[in-house]
């Protein structure tokens, strides 16, 4: 199913025909050097990858996505929510978007829906996502999305020979009512 939204903006489910979409972000070593995202050498490791990920999200049962998203059928994203405390109604949002799409307030759009979704549809009590704390344009996303920092985990990501802190910005239930009030 094909969901539309404002701006030319719409987004589905993937499916393992995706994979040369996901292989462009997932061969760009720069843009997910910050990300759990592993290098995926060529379509086919990509395409293994994809039904990994499909896989995966139908094992969990609840959560959102994995999702595509598009500006007038143009690729700009990939992004999802996971659940990660069924007591605490919590979920994870997650996006990336590729380099050349980049500025163009894309990351924050996606980053609103993802959020609404999670209030609005899976009745989250809060909304999360973590940072690495080097990633300043990822931060201002969250911020605009109305998350905020609520910790830090020293030296918690790691890869690639790289650790660094790792920034965990959450959003509430309430919070996030009230900034729905006019």
């Amino acid at each position: 199913m094909d969901y539309s939204i404002e701006q030319g903006l719409s987004f589905r489910k993937i499916k393992e025909e995706d994979f040369v979409f996901l292989f462009l972000l997932w061969h760009d070593l720069d843009l997910i050097k910050y990300t759990y995202h592993q290098y995926q050498k060529d379509l086919e490791a990509a395409q293994q990858k994809v039904l990994k990920v499909l896989n995966r999200y139908a094992q969990l049962g609840i959560g959102a996505g994995p999702f595509l998203f598009f500006k007038d059928e143009t690729f700009i994203g990939y992004a999802g929510m996971e659940l990660k405390s069924e007591t605490l109604k919590e979920f994870e949002i997650w996006y990336i978007i590729p380099r050349n799409e980049h500025g163009k307030g894309y990351a924050t759009s996606i980053a609103k829906i993802l959020t609404t979704m999670a209030f609005n549809t899976l009745m989250a009590q809060r909304v999360l996502a973590d940072v690495v704390a080097i990633n300043i344009p990822s931060m201002r996303v969250l911020e605009k999305t109305g998350l905020h920092q609520v910790g830090r985990l020293s030296n918690q990501f790691s890869k690639n020979d790289l650790v660094l802190d790792l920034l965990i910005y959450g959003l509430s239930r309430a919070q996030w009512l009230e900034m729905q009030k006019p």
